[in-house]
Formats: C-alpha cells, structure tokens, sequence
C-alpha cells in the first residue's frame, strides 16, 4: 500500500495469523474483508486522545480493544468504523475465546466503489465486528 505521511503500529503481544481473504496486490494495495467496527457497545467505554482510541469493560475495566488513527489526532471516538480484516489472535490448544478472540483490522474510509483508503489500524475483539451475510472484498490503497 502506498501512504504519505507518518502511521502508527500495533505493540502486538499475541501470535496472529492472516485471514484468508488477504491478499496483497503489487503495486501498492491489498485486497481485504470489508466489515464494520461497532465502538459504542453496553458495557464498554472508549477514550480517544490523540487520534488513539482505547476500548475497555466499564465494569471489570478490562482491555477490549485500541485504534491507532493516521494523520492529525482527535479525542473523539466515532461510533462505528469501517475496517477491513487483516488477521486474528490464534486460540491455544484447548482454549475458545469467543468473543474475546482479537482481530487485528485497518481502518478505512472509502474512495470510491469498492476502493477504499488506509486512515488507522487497530486489535479489537471479535464482539466489535459485525459481518454482513455477504461480506465484500475490496481493496485498500
């Protein structure tokens, strides 16, 4: 993908592995799952600062979920945010994350048809994302 101008990265602790529909296209873009982020969930709070919103339970106050946005910082936190798939966490041996099971996803705003432009990325839980029945492949320049 070609950007201009500084991007921020994920400090990635989990091992994760690509989503299937991935795919990356030379010269400068990939083909990914078109999907929408859901931030304003009951149970859940966001707190944006700097153009990095961080997604947490308001009871237990545990980590949901962060979006690092490119370009000029906000303290606003939209409430739903369309994103493409890149990849998730891998479950261990034995273990079912459900709903916690984090995704790792760029945040996108469309150009045109199915072509749509890189403005963040973020690790979110599975619970965030909603898949439409017919989820589209489009590409992210």
């Amino acid at each position: 993908m070609t950007y201009s101008g500084a991007i921020n990265y994920a400090d990635i602790h989990q091992q994760f592995e690509w989503d299937q529909n991935v795919q990356l296209n030379p010269p400068g873009y990939l083909e990914a799952r078109l999907v929408t982020l859901r931030l304003e969930l009951p149970g859940y709070q966001t707190q944006a600062r700097n153009g990095i919103v961080k997604i947490q339970e308001t009871e237990e106050k545990d980590f949901a979920g962060q979006i690092w946005h490119d370009g000029p910082g906000t303290d606003r936190a939209p409430p739903a945010q369309n994103a493409v798939i890149i990849g998730r966490q891998m479950e261990p041996d034995g273990v079912n994350l459900k709903g916690r099971r984090q995704y790792l996803v760029l945040c996108v705003d469309k150009l045109s048809g199915e072509h749509y432009a890189r403005i963040g990325m973020g690790v979110v839980e599975k619970r965030m994302i909603e898949f439409g029945e017919n989820d589209s492949i489009v590409s992210v320049y």
